[in-house]
């Protein structure tokens, strides 16, 4: 190989024939022209139809999140409403058993049918007697106050059978 290679007057006339000899070739460049109106115009369309398909998506899907968020809110309250039920009931067999209804009329001066049937036969008894020298009879034993009270508008009397008695033996 020689040294010095370009320019080199060792080398062959050919080669610096050869290398003259090819030629550049050009490229043509051509322009494009710009999309028609209607073709851009079609693009656009179909971008906005795109767009608002994938709104209208989305718009659904948060629907269907709401939804499900207020269907665990709601079980939720069903959930706390069933266990206040369910306490509400017991405090209600509770307050309707019959012994706290016992003692609680007792507290209130209320007498059961058993001992209101003793009071009437002791009352007929001891009610009326009669002066020898008068028409009329007159009581001795002094009547018994009746206890009353009031509930949902209703007067219920401890000595209803005691009066209904006396009220017989009158007549």
């Amino acid at each position: 190989m020689p040294a010095y290679v370009r320019g080199s007057v060792a080398l062959a006339e050919t080669e610096v024939q050869q290398q003259s000899k090819t030629k550049e070739v050009r490229k043509i460049a051509y322009r494009r022209k710009s999309l028609p109106t209607q073709e851009k115009l079609l693009y656009l369309f179909t971008i906005v139809i795109c767009c608002v398909v994938a709104g209208v998506i989305i718009w659904r899907y948060a629907q269907i999140y709401e939804m499900g968020v207020r269907m665990q809110q709601i079980e939720r309250d069903i959930k706390r409403l069933e266990v206040e039920n369910n306490e509400l009931k017991l405090m209600v067999d509770k307050l309707q058993s019959p012994e706290r209804l016992i003692d609680a009329g007792k507290q209130l001066g209320l007498l059961q049918p058993s001992e209101l049937a003793k009071l009437s036969a002791e009352n007929k008894q001891t009610t009326t007697v009669v002066k020898k020298t008068q028409s009329q009879p007159v009581k001795v034993a002094k009547e018994q106050a009746p206890t009353t009270r009031k509930t949902d508008g209703r007067t219920i009397a401890a000595a209803d059978g005691l009066r209904n008695s006396e009220n017989q033996a009158k007549r």
